[in-house]
């Protein structure tokens, strides 16, 4: 008997210990990774939050109650003034739609924010601002045509519009330009291309269901999206989260 007893506690020891052991190496991970991440380069930045994307989908930990996330490396990446024709401005919009869809795991993935809320589930983050020329003016069906037309992806094995590898080159998602958006250079505001990702919880998907009910809207709202509008005032219904 007092061997079992002792069997027991050596068990709850070792268990106890593995379980410090792994959080402490989880945290040493982080730590070296972020530290090396914080010297990159500006041209790394789309790789770096692609990086940190996976390792927090392929590495977070669930310790009962407790979930311990990997931190996420992304920052918004100011551009200037686009420069060029209509058709090479729509190119550069569309390319930074494409790498923010790619920096994010190509939307095969929900729930990567990992912050609740209660009165909204859908969370955004601004991968580029932009702004173009003055004498430049396209609206938002313009940029949806070219997207819909002009290849990101052109190899002998496949041939990839923007739009389409968007929607479902990997994961279904879908772009949404701001109602009314008309990207010119004569407004002060700046624009931005934005990730979206909803909360497919159950709390996310009921609260979904209130707000479907009320409104009207069906829509599905379980896909992760491409935003694209003024950085200032998003008309789309989501959290705006400034750095993750």
């Amino acid at each position: 008997m007092f061997c079992l007893k002792n069997n027991k506690k050596g068990i709850t020891r070792n268990v106890l210990f593995a379980l410090i052991t792994t959080l402490v190496a989880f945290f040493i991970i982080i730590f070296v990774i972020m530290s090396i991440w914080g010297k990159a380069d500006d041209n790394l930045n789309e790789a770096t939050c692609r990086a940190s994307v996976l390792s927090r989908v392929k590495s977070t930990l669930n310790i009962g109650p407790i979930k311990v996330a990997f931190p996420l490396r992304c920052k918004t990446q100011e551009k200037n003034a686009l420069v060029g024709n209509k058709d090479a401005i729509m190119e550069q919009i569309s390319y930074m739609s494409a790498k923010c869809w790619w920096m994010f795991l190509n939307g095969e993935y929900q729930n990567l924010f990992d912050r609740a809320d209660f009165l909204n589930n859908n969370k955004c983050f601004t991968c580029y601002t932009f702004t173009v020329e003055p004498d430049i003016k396209i609206t938002s069906e313009e940029l949806m045509e070219y997207m819909a037309s002009h290849y990101y992806i052109e190899t002998e094995e496949a041939k990839v519009t923007y739009l389409d590898y968007i929607q479902s080159y990997k994961g279904d998602g879908a772009v949404l330009i701001g109602e009314n958006t008309i990207i010119t250079g004569k407004k002060e505001t700046p624009y931005s291309i934005n990730f979206l990702s909803p909360d497919t919880t159950f709390i996310g998907e009921l609260w979904d269901s209130i707000v479907s009910f009320f409104s009207g809207d069906n829509s599905d709202k379980e896909m992760n999206r491409i935003y694209i509008d003024e950085l200032q005032g998003l008309s789309t219904d989501c959290i705006y989260l400034e750095s993750i």
